[in-house]
């Protein structure tokens, strides 16, 4: 059975079979794991991880918002308005969407708005005001107490200020003021980080964990 669309040859799932605990966790549920870490029991978060394309992952008074079939957290599908109609978030605030508008490589990317490339501004701009939206919009229906953000995508020159200034601007002062929106401290490592957190607790039979997987 396929499982990936984005590793189309990752078919089926053979598993270790040396007795250790095994896991399936979604990528963007390792980072929920990890930046929850530290929070009271009963808080509400919001982890984004913004790369080739954009992913989220909801916990909610304590709980893991898994949807009905387990799919919630699909923002990247979010529609956005856009001049040439209504586009998916991932298609204009993307890593891939800017690549494809430029036509570029990211190092040709971060070299162009180096040296003050006018377009390569404008693109990555209106990508992080579109991320930022996407942020306010999440803000707005979950009233989270804090907002954690990675991906490779936030380090293009001026696509995170653009997002957070856009958040910001579009968000109820209520909600906002109330909630903290940060950039993951090696944003990196947050999935793996958090896929260790998880087997550890499997190995220790925490059953907190079951929602995760």
């Amino acid at each position: 059975m396929k499982i990936s669309d984005v590793l189309p040859q990752l078919r089926g799932w053979q598993g270790i079979h040396d007795g250790a605990p095994q896991l399936l966790v979604n990528d963007i549920r390792g980072a929920l794991a990890q930046e929850t870490a530290g929070l009271p029991r009963t808080s509400s978060a919001v982890v984004i991880v913004c790369g080739t394309a954009v992913g989220s992952a909801y916990l909610c008074e304590g709980g893991v918002v898994r949807g009905s079939r387990g799919w919630a957290g699909k923002v990247g599908s979010m529609p956005m308005l856009t001049p040439e109609g209504v586009k998916r978030l991932d298609d204009v605030a993307g890593g891939a969407a800017i690549v494809h508008a430029l036509g570029k490589p990211p190092e040709q990317i971060h070299a162009a708005l180096a040296q003050g490339d006018r377009r390569a501004k404008h693109v990555v701009n209106a990508a992080g005001e579109a991320f930022g939206l996407a942020i306010a919009s999440l803000v707005s229906i979950l009233n989270p107490d804090v907002v954690r953000i990675a991906g490779g995508t936030l380090g293009y020159s001026g696509y995170w200020d653009t997002a957070l200034e856009t958040a910001r601007a579009h968000s109820l002062p209520e909600l906002w003021d109330v909630c903290t929106v940060d950039r993951i401290q090696a944003g990196e490592l947050v999935v793996a980080r958090g896929a260790m957190r998880l087997a550890i607790a499997a190995a220790d039979g925490q059953a907190w964990i079951q929602q995760y997987i």
